[in-house]
């Protein structure tokens, strides 16, 4: 859909993963890392053993699921690097003991590694997202690199994980590109899901979460202010722009996530 770029350095050449520290909140391993940090390591994945490397945006929502669901528990324990994508993931990990240096959110690692990645001459398929916001993303995100690393975009119809010949096509297509990232737009826990199939499937370095960031950096989606994702309400003003979709599991979150941090705290006393 793009011009392939340049194909990146060699494994060799390029730097090498430093070893991990996690910290662990209701049973998922959080990396240790800030903004940057995070950037670097998912960034040093691409050419190293272990491909593909999952890369895994907990909240709230993802940890209350693992608790509930042992299989999609062990995929967040399959992660090379799993960020703390909400504030309140921060403040369990300080009452569990060992408090995380900041909130990671994928929607901010996820355009600041792309542009790393083009700057870098690697290659990245976009794959899931609005129709059309995948690829504005991509034009907005080439822009501020000063490179297009983009060599797929694909915006799969509702119920495609139910069509087994749509899944073949999407991996030959994934494997035709040959990306060394790809982005993976879905929602949760639809997103990570396929990630697993395609990480049974591929060879592709790097595969990354990254829910509804296409649509924010394509502008279509209004991201809620600074000072709210600072104070950790970005989960209300998203309630706030779809109650209908979003009042259930944010209800959830308020109610269940805070009950197993305190039982947790208080096993672990």
């Amino acid at each position: 859909m793009t011009k392939a770029p340049t194909r990146p350095q060699s494994p060799s050449s390029r730097q090498v993963p430093p070893p991990r520290r996690t910290v662990d909140v209701l049973g998922v391993p959080i990396d240790f890392v800030t903004l940057e940090e995070a950037n670097a390591r998912m960034l040093a994945l691409v050419g190293t053993e272990g491909a593909p490397h999952l890369v895994l945006t907990p909240n709230t929502d993802h940890l209350l699921r693992a608790r509930r669901d042992p299989s999609f528990l062990a995929l967040c324990r399959e992660g090379s690097l799993v960020i703390a994508d909400g504030q309140p993931v921060v403040w369990a990990s300080a009452l569990l003991g060992k408090r995380l240096p900041c909130r990671v959110a994928g929607s901010d690692l996820m355009p600041l590694s792309v542009v790393a990645a083009a700057r870098q001459g690697l290659r990245y398929f976009f794959l899931g997202g609005n129709p059309g916001d995948a690829e504005a993303a991509a034009r907005i995100l080439a822009e501020r690199a000063g490179r297009d690393g983009l060599c797929g975009v694909d915006c799969p119809p509702l119920g495609f994980e139910k069509d087994p010949q749509y899944l073949d096509g999407l991996v030959k297509a994934i494997h035709a590109a040959a990306p060394d990232i790809v982005y993976v737009g879905l929602g949760s826990p639809k997103q990570e899901l396929l990630m697993r199939e395609l990480r049974r499937r591929l060879s592709t370095s790097v595969l990354m979460a990254v829910g509804i960031t296409f649509s924010f950096v394509a502008g279509t989606v209004k991201r809620a202010p600074r000072w709210m994702q600072r104070c950790g309400l970005e989960w209300a003003w998203r309630l706030c722009r779809e109650p209908r979709r979003l009042w259930r599991r944010y209800l959830d979150n308020l109610v269940f996530f805070p009950w197993h941090v305190l039982r947790a705290r208080l096993f672990r006393s």
